[in-house]
């Protein structure tokens, strides 16, 4: 069916390694409405001709949205007033193309060298190495090394402002002598993130041999770190180096004018915007988190924030080898799986799949071991996100315990799940919540796009969030209790306008779903017994709630934390039959 397109068309572009998704959004009502998205394959033959599958995609949108974004030259038709075709803006958020390879220097590992290290691994960055005082012992050394790494981008962070700034004058004069040794087109982009009081000596004796940027220090006193404007300065510096080396991408973004980014920084913008406003809708600062997850063919992303702290990470995979061999990981598997693990099929389909790493599963055993890979794959990354930023909560014994109550989750390798309950056990079983938690869908790649155009229209995040651009997978409560198996641990009754849609006990060690009709607002009162922790104050608290339908409506996950699966492989293999079957029915 076609749509009538609003006035004020914005077209959104969100290229990643698997696909690309064109979004076109308009005013309907005085609001800001997703009027259609369409997505096609992403190409990545070897000069990276992003053209190809953004036209594509635009083309389907097009015919779907009967509205004409297309001239007759393969241009994208941009018009101040749009009158029945084309658009005002363009923006565009990519994930694609080679990482920069980045030193990083500074003083200590536990000061200037762990904000550094934050930074670098909050943005698509191949760090190549590290260097802090240690490495100043030998200057005509680290000289050497500097050279022979080739780096295109240096990051200088270290001493807080107003303290001592004789070693970072040091590292200074070390990238002078580097920067004079280089040919031009190898010179590196300098971000300066240090002492400010250096700004001058930095200006002076780097800025006539380099690009170079200057941004506040990412820690200005001990103890309080500010990542934000240096992560914008790199990310405008990732997307000049992608397209120097990506005439498509250079092609694009000249549509997209100032409104181009990295997927990693402006999702992580969107979270901390969804976080502040939560907590000041709820003023609940120990109960307003977000948490982002987008696991892409490339890469996973988690971006979380709660109260005043935020935090994103990347983890790459694209044409990375999984460790196959290693015991921790075949043994992960193996307790996904159960009775079907064989030792020669996960070591076969993992072998195709770093060769290929967008490959679908084709058989059922392919699938159980796709799946473990994704559990896995969230495990490590949210203990990677932990062991920088410990307010989240998280660890694979106790599960999420940070408040984290609404999960938005993107990417291509949770959308290929079969069906919903596939995918809510996936993130159930490596997420482990606690308490309340919403989960909610982002299938078209929105999520960076709202925080690039954020900056155009305010406004416009906060119509897309509040529609039906994102769809909810489900309503999850994750009951805790030191009950034996069977006991009941919870008492539960949803009311809809036409009454009692279920009332009902919650016995320990079960795995309950509800049926909640999409677009359906309900009533749920939650009782709980003595001792069992929903993640209100104390346990034992309850209370009456709001409850939203669609998806999978309501999941009661009473299985404990840790949720711990039967030691036998065939008994293991039952147990998760059981689970998905509760699910599904």
């Amino acid at each position: 069916m076609s749509k009538k397109v609003p006035f004020s068309p914005v077209l959104g572009l969100a290229i990643g390694w698997a696909n690309t998704h064109a979004s076109l959004f308009g005013i309907k009502e005085n609001r800001y409405s997703l009027v259609d998205c369409q997505k096609s394959q992403t190409s990545l033959e070897s000069e990276l001709d992003l053209g190809k599958g953004v036209f594509e995609a635009l083309h389907k949108l097009e015919k779907q949205a009967n509205y004409a974004l297309i001239d007759g030259s393969q241009r994208i038709i941009k018009a101040s007033r749009p009158q029945g075709k084309g658009v005002q803006q363009v923006a565009l958020t990519t994930s694609v193309g080679e990482w920069p390879k980045t030193v990083l220097v500074g003083l200590n590992q536990k000061g200037s060298l762990r904000a550094g290290r934050l930074l670098t691994e909050s943005m698509p960055i191949q760090l190549l190495g590290s260097f802090g005082l240690d490495a100043l012992d030998v200057q005509a050394s680290m000289i050497e090394t500097v050279v022979q790494l080739h780096p295109e981008l240096f990051i200088l962070t270290g001493g807080e402002d107003g303290s001592n700034a004789g070693v970072i004058q040091d590292w200074i004069d070390i990238l002078r002598i580097t920067c004079r040794l280089l040919p031009p087109s190898l010179k590196p982009t300098i971000l300066f993130a240090g002492n400010q009081a250096l700004e001058p000596n930095v200006k002076r004796h780097l800025e006539p041999l380099s690009r170079l940027k200057i941004v506040p220090n990412l820690q200005p006193v001990v103890g309080e770190i500010n990542l934000i404007p240096a992560q914008l300065a790199l990310d405008q510096e990732i997307i000049r180096i992608w397209k120097k080396k990506s005439a498509s991408l250079a092609a694009l973004s000249f549509f997209a004018k100032d409104l181009t980014g990295t997927n990693s920084f402006y999702m992580g913008r969107t979270v901390r915007w969804l976080a502040r406003v939560k907590g000041l809708q709820e003023d609940q600062q120990n109960q307003n988190g977000i948490l982002a997850l987008d696991l892409g063919v490339g890469t996973t992303t988690v971006s979380a924030a709660r109260g005043g702290d935020a935090g994103t990470m990347m983890t790459p995979h694209y044409k990375k080898r999984f460790e196959i061999l290693g015991d921790s990981t075949v043994e992960f598997i193996r307790q996904c799986m159960g009775s079907e693990y064989t030792q020669q099929g996960v070591i076969e389909f993992l072998g195709r799949l770093s060769i290929i790493p967008g490959i679908l599963p084709e058989t059922v055993l392919e699938l159980s071991i796709y799946q473990a890979i994704v559990r896995l794959r969230l495990q490590q990354a949210l203990e990677k996100f932990n062991q920088n930023y410990p307010w989240l909560f998280y660890g694979p014994r106790h599960g999420l315990r940070g408040g984290m109550n609404s999960v938005i989750i993107s990417g291509d390798v949770f959308t290929h799940a079969p069906t919903q309950s596939q995918l809510m056990m996936m993130l159930l079983d490596a997420i482990q919540p606690w308490g309340f938690t919403s989960f909610l869908m982002d299938r078209n790649q929105l999520l960076p796009l709202l925080g690039i155009l954020g900056g155009l229209e305010p406004v416009l995040p906060v119509h897309i969030l509040s529609s039906e651009a994102f769809s909810t997978l489900g309503t999850v409560i994750s009951p805790v209790s030191n009950a034996h198996l069977g006991k009941t641990i919870l008492s539960l009754e949803i009311s809809g306008p036409n009454g009692i849609l279920f009332s009902g006990d919650i016995q320990q060690g079960t795995l309950t779903h509800i049926d909640v009709p999409e677009g359906l607002s309900a009533k749920l009162k939650v009782l709980p017994k003595s001792g069992t922790d929903i993640g209100l104050e104390e346990p034992g608290m309850g209370g009456e709630y709001e409850l939203e339908g669609g998806g999978l409506g309501l999941v009661v996950d009473a299985r404990g934390r840790p949720i711990k699966g039967a030691k036998d492989d065939e008994e293991r293999s039952f147990q998760r039959e059981a689970w998905i079957n509760a699910l599904e029915g």
